[in-house]
C-alpha cells in the first residue's frame, strides 16, 4: 500500500512511478488520504486500486508547470495549448473579415488573389508581433506533458 499526498510535479516521473507499480507488483494499492494533483493523479491513475480517505481527493490531470521567470509560480499546460489554438481562431478570423471587407468595398475590381493577399498581410501584421513572443520550447514542453497526462489516463 502507498500512501499518496502530493501537490504534483514532473508527468515523466508519474509514469514511472505508476509503470513501476504496476509491473513489479501483483498489486498496487494507493491511499489517497489529502489531495493528490496533478502528475499525483496520473501515478495514481496507475494503481490497481485507489483508496480515499475522508478527506482524500484527485486533482485535474492537466500537469502544471512553472511559468516563465517567476518562482514558484505555476500553470497548467492546457493553458498554452488553448492559448495557441484561441490565437489561430483569432488569426483566421482575422484575416477571412479582412478578406470579405477588402471584396466588399472594392465592387469586385479587386482580384481574389490580390485580396487573399493584402487580408494576409493584415492578418500577419495584426498577430505577428504576439507569434514573437511564443516560445516554440515552452509550447513544446506543455504539449508533451499533456500528452503524457492523456496517455497515463488511458493505460
Amino acid at each position: 500500500m502507498v500512501l499518496l499526498i502530493t501537490e504534483g510535479g514532473d508527468p515523466d516521473a508519474a509514469y514511472r512511478i505508476a509503470r513501476v507499480f504496476q509491473n513489479d507488483y501483483e498489486r498496487a494499492i494507493y491511499l489517497i488520504s489529502g489531495y493528490c494533483k496533478s502528475a499525483g493523479t496520473l501515478a495514481a491513475i496507475g494503481a490497481h486500486e485507489i483508496v480515499f480517505g475522508p478527506h482524500g481527493e484527485l486533482g485535474p490531470r492537466d500537469v502544471q508547470m512553472s511559468k516563465r521567470d517567476d518562482l514558484n509560480e505555476m500553470q497548467s499546460g492546457q493553458t498554452v495549448m488553448a492559448a495557441l489554438e484561441t490565437l489561430q481562431q483569432k488569426a483566421f478570423m482575422a484575416f477571412e473579415q479582412y478578406f470579405v471587407d477588402v471584396q466588399e468595398h472594392s465592387f469586385g475590381r479587386i482580384s481574389t488573389k490580390t485580396a487573399v493577399e493584402l487580408s494576409a498581410k493584415l492578418a500577419a501584421g495584426l498577430f505577428s508581433p504576439i507569434y514573437q513572443q511564443i516560445d516554440p520550447m515552452h509550447v513544446e514542453e506543455a504539449g508533451r506533458a499533456s500528452s503524457i497526462a492523456l496517455r497515463t489516463g488511458k493505460t
